[in-house]
């Protein structure tokens, strides 16, 4: 195992977000545990942000690098924070959510709890969410602690809803995430679903992070973004299509149609959207699906770009 400076890297990645890192600012200096650095990987911001965390760094409580690149997106600034991390432990915290103060000791003490003899077959602790409003978000795990894996936990315990902690800092670096000339967006749970087919993580139902939802229907913005970055979320399908995880044939029909909807918007051919499918048959029955979706996207898409002249004049 690698020597490490800290027990967690607290990684951020931010774009144009002055206005709400202070969030995440406030809860890290709240921690009861202290063995932490905080690491911000700046992805291009035009707005405050680097006078921001300049003038953290001179008066924060604990370490705080200061990574900025130029715009090219979140996934690359996970690859690149992985390779700078100087903690154990990866936690990851958005640029506009914040931790509880007691959520770092809690990790720890969880992640202590898994025997020794078998921590090697883990990579995380993942914990519920709450709202501002102290309302859990989504569901919970079915028991208190679960030892499971991402794709298990969404697809045959069918939890939901937004759920957070941290990796080892080796396994992150162990799956980085591709890059694809021209796209900016990759779709993170690309890196989890490697992740799972290799590791376990332990789930526990105990709330610690605040996590503060986007307005504006977030689930259709996040679908017109795959469809503007379509390469990158086809290769999260096509993985996913083909990990061998054991989905419901319901379940394999609508990856299935997602494969073949970013798979045009991509620009591929239909014969090598066919060749390239683990199965054919479960391709074929999901092609109708799968252009229907994307002739929605099109539509969603001619949409905002209205709406967005229309705020611009």
């Amino acid at each position: 195992m690698p020597e490490y400076e800290y027990t967690f890297t607290v990684f951020t990645p931010t774009f144009n977000r002055a206005h709400t890192l202070h969030r995440g600012y406030q809860s890290l200096c709240a921690q009861t545990f202290r063995d932490f650095e905080w690491l911000v990987v700046d992805d291009g911001s035009t707005d405050s942000t680097p006078e921001l965390i300049q003038e953290w760094q001179q008066k924060a409580n604990y370490p705080i690098q200061y990574i900025r690149q130029e715009n090219l997106g979140k996934h690359t600034a996970i690859n690149r924070a992985a390779q700078a991390a100087r903690g154990e432990l990866f936690l990851f915290l958005d640029s506009d959510d914040a931790y509880v103060p007691n959520a770092f000791e809690r990790y720890k003490y969880h992640w202590d709890t898994i025997p020794g003899e078998q921590k090697h077959r883990f990579s995380a602790v993942s914990s519920l969410t709450i709202d501002p409003q102290g309302r859990v978000i989504g569901s919970r795990f079915p028991y208190d602690p679960t030892d499971s894996d991402s794709l298990e936990i969404r697809y045959k315990y069918k939890v939901t809803g937004e759920k957070r902690g941290f990796h080892r800092t080796d396994v992150v670096r162990e799956f980085p995430l591709p890059r694809f000339e021209n796209e900016k967006i990759a779709i993170d749970s690309l890196l989890w679903n490697r992740i799972a087919l290799k590791y376990k993580t332990r789930y526990v139902n105990e709330a610690l992070m605040i996590y503060y939802p986007t307005p504006n229907n977030m689930g259709a913005r996040r679908f017109i973004s795959r469809a503007r970055n379509p390469r990158g979320a086809r290769q999260y399908y096509w993985e996913l299509i083909g990990c061998g995880y054991p989905f419901s044939p319901a379940a394999l029909i609508k990856e299935y149609a997602n494969y073949v909807r970013f798979s045009i918007h991509a620009g591929v051919p239909i014969r090598d959207i066919l060749q390239d499918a683990p199965s054919q048959v479960y391709c074929l029955a999901a092609f109708p699906l799968g252009w229907a979706v994307y002739r929605r996207d099109l539509f969603d898409l001619k949409a905002t770009e209205a709406q967005q002249k229309k705020s611009e004049a």
